[in-house]
């Protein structure tokens, strides 16, 4: 959260913790993604 530390403005903090948020969602997307095709045998 270098961002929020770097104590920026309130818009820039309010994007920059939709962007960590949207980041986490994709993170988990792709693991769910992954582990779907574990599971299938395709990967792993």
């Amino acid at each position: 959260h270098k961002g929020i530390e770097d104590q920026l403005d309130p818009p820039c903090v309010q994007l920059f913790e939709k962007a960590a948020a949207e980041a986490h969602q994709i993170q988990q997307m792709v693991k769910a993604e992954l582990q779907g095709h574990m599971n299938k045998g395709k990967w792993g």
